[in-house]
């Protein structure tokens, strides 16, 4: 399972951020977890608070591009993101994911995209102690998820014929299954 982790420094509330951390270390303990850092101090802090839960060898920073990290993820079964390109990085790539939205940008993300997420209120508020407790209480609709997917290709299709260009024939797939 990949764990997209927050970022610290954005978090002004040490306490909110370290239950968030909390909740995704308690969910690894019965499984195998990989965790995904935007920046080195990440890592570091990480670390520093789960002392022993985390191995460093499973905890990881991709400074060569996008094609290194998407390789990575292939090896995993499950995310769950704090981050929206964490969470993206898994569905783009066939594996199932859940966000959980640490500011208004990442909600309004989801919520245009109908993806699967478990609201910071819920994070702060229940004591989550498994990962299928967190699934239990994600937000998630998979036909209006496939059914908005479906209407964004179709728009993008017709953009891109209005200006002489075609759609990838992968996509074209998709919208004609």
């Amino acid at each position: 399972m990949g764990i997209g982790l927050p970022n610290f420094l954005k978090h002004d509330d040490n306490m909110k951020y370290t239950k968030l951390v909390d909740l995704l270390l308690a969910i690894c303990e019965n499984h195998d977890c990989h965790f995904i850092v935007q920046a080195p101090f990440d890592k570091n802090l990480l670390l520093k608070h789960a002392g022993d839960k985390v191995d460093v060898k499973n905890v990881h920073h991709f400074t060569e591009g996008v094609e290194t990290w998407f390789q990575f993820m292939h090896q995993l079964d499950f995310v769950v993101s704090t981050r929206i390109h964490g969470g993206m990085a898994g569905i783009v790539n066939g594996i199932p994911s859940i966000i959980i939205p640490t500011d208004l940008r990442i909600l309004e993300l989801i919520n245009a995209m109908k993806l699967p997420y478990l609201s910071f209120e819920d994070v702060m508020a229940k004591n989550f102690e498994s990962l299928q407790a967190v699934m239990g209480a994600t937000k998630k609709d998979f036909i209006d998820f496939e059914q908005n997917r479906l209407n964004r290709l179709r728009e993008y299709k017709s953009m891109l014929e209005s200006v002489g260009l075609k759609m990838d024939p992968l996509l074209l797939d998709i919208i004609n299954k």
